[in-house]
């Protein structure tokens, strides 16, 4: 492609268009400002050559002109060949119309301009090869930020899927615990309206229980005041007996003197009103007590005062008194106090089971203590014997036997009774609270181990 053709130099075009779209397409790449300082000076290098021709070249000559005769200007110091401004031959080509002078400018000038050129080429493989290095330093660091991008979506995936089944876990625990607390809550509802039913229970026990106590007590008091009435009916009854002996033998003696005094009148040895002043002015005489010390064969002396003394002795006796409880001696006893057989029998029986019973009692309080402690009980207790200090500590059981006892005996028979009372109602309350003790510890580990009634 020639720029211009004449008589003159032809001057080939040398690809300086072609250059200038090559480095308008490359500058793309590099910086902005060495690509605008490098067109410029491209475009300085094109018009300096468009001067030179013009300078070289002032006018055209027609096609019909004097052949001109060409030569070829050698290029010294040039590294490429190809760069030089050359024909279709590859030669530089002058016309010779022109001047050395300016032809040596010329030469000069593209000689300084293909220097500048190849330098400026030169500096652009080195940016490029620079661009490359960054090129592929860039796409290094780009699949790395790239890898590391994917592995931190792939982490951020799988944070996302774990803190979804945390969350979902979450609401899990947070439903059961929810569940948990109504539960509990009903349970503790529920315990406390068992334990409010427990209490009004346990009140209403208490009640029955102090109504149960008053009614023992009462029991017990009935029983004493029966046992008592028993014992003044028995002695009562011995002293009605004893009386209605004495009535017997004193109308035995009564007939047995109407039988002397009929016979003494019969035989008129006696007169009957001698016979009866002498009845009647004899003085009292002391009758025995019972009919076994009376001597029948006797004649005994009565005034009107005994005989109605006697009578009222009868109709007294008939009578029964409730707040009497032993009877009266004659006069071989030394008038001191006894009681019948019958109730010193009673009271040495009653003696021997209250010790029977206190026995049993502080059996069955060393048995309950050793069952609740965990430990063995002695055989002697659990089979109820009285062991060696059991023996030296309690008196031995009375005889048995139906000879009469004195109010003071029996005085100290009764109390000893109502101490052995006391001591088995104190070692059965011990029993008691012992078993209430273990009863109570026993619900409280039974609640303990219920998981209904364990806080969580």
């Amino acid at each position: 492609q020639q720029r211009r053709q004449s008589v003159g130099a032809l001057v080939p075009a040398y690809h300086i268009s072609s250059y200038a779209d090559n480095w308008r397409f490359r500058d793309r790449d590099i910086d902005d400002r060495r690509t605008k300082n490098n067109d410029m000076r491209v475009a300085v290098l094109e018009q300096r050559v468009r001067e030179l021709e013009a300078a070289v070249i002032p006018s055209q000559a027609p096609a019909t002109s004097i052949p001109s005769t060409s030569f070829i200007i050698p290029v010294i110091g040039s590294k490429n060949s190809s760069r030089i401004l050359r024909s279709t031959s590859g030669q530089f080509v002058v016309s010779a119309t022109t001047t050395p002078v300016a032809q040596q400018l010329m030469a000069q000038e593209v000689v300084d301009k293909e220097i500048e050129v190849e330098r400026l080429q030169s500096q652009l493989r080195k940016c490029y090869s620079r661009m490359e290095l960054r090129q592929v330093q860039y796409e290094e660091e780009v699949s790395a930020f790239r890898r590391e991008s994917e592995e931190a979506k792939l982490q951020l995936t799988k944070v996302k899927a774990r803190l979804t089944e945390l969350e979902k876990e979450c609401v899990a625990y947070r439903e059961k615990a929810m569940a948990v607390d109504a539960n509990r809550n009903s349970t503790v509802a529920s315990s406390l309206e068992k334990i409010s039913a427990q209490e009004r229970e346990i009140a209403m026990l208490k009640n029955e229980l102090e109504r149960h106590v008053q009614m023992v007590k009462n029991l017990e008091r009935v029983k004493k005041e029966y046992e008592f009435l028993e014992l003044q009916n028995e002695a009562l009854n011995a002293k009605l007996d004893s009386k209605e002996s004495t009535i017997r033998d004193l109308e035995d003696s009564i007939h047995t003197i109407k039988m002397d005094l009929s016979r003494k009148m019969e035989s008129g040895s006696v007169t009957p009103k001698a016979d009866a002043f002498s009845l009647f002015d004899v003085e009292p005489t002391k009758f025995p007590g019972s009919s076994k010390e009376s001597k029948k064969g006797d004649r005994f002396s009565f005034s009107s005062s005994s005989i109605a003394a006697a009578a009222e002795d009868l109709g007294s006796s008939k009578r029964v008194v409730k707040s009497s409880s032993v009877i009266l001696s004659d006069s071989d006893t030394d008038d001191k106090l006894q009681l019948s057989s019958s109730t010193s029998k009673l009271i040495r029986m009653q003696l021997n089971r209250t010790l029977e019973c206190r026995l049993l009692a502080k059996c069955l309080k060393d048995v309950a203590a050793k069952a609740i402690s965990g430990d063995a009980p002695s055989v002697n207790r659990l089979l109820g014997c009285r062991s060696d200090s059991m023996s030296e500590s309690e008196p031995e059981p009375v005889l048995n036997d139906a000879s009469v006892m004195s109010s003071n005996c029996a005085e100290r028979h009764i109390k000893k009774i109502t101490e052995d009372l006391e001591r088995i109602e104190k070692d059965l309350n011990s029993l008691r609270e012992s078993f209430v003790e273990y009863y109570q510890k026993k619900i409280a580990d039974e609640l303990k181990e219920d998981e209904s009634c364990r806080i969580q």
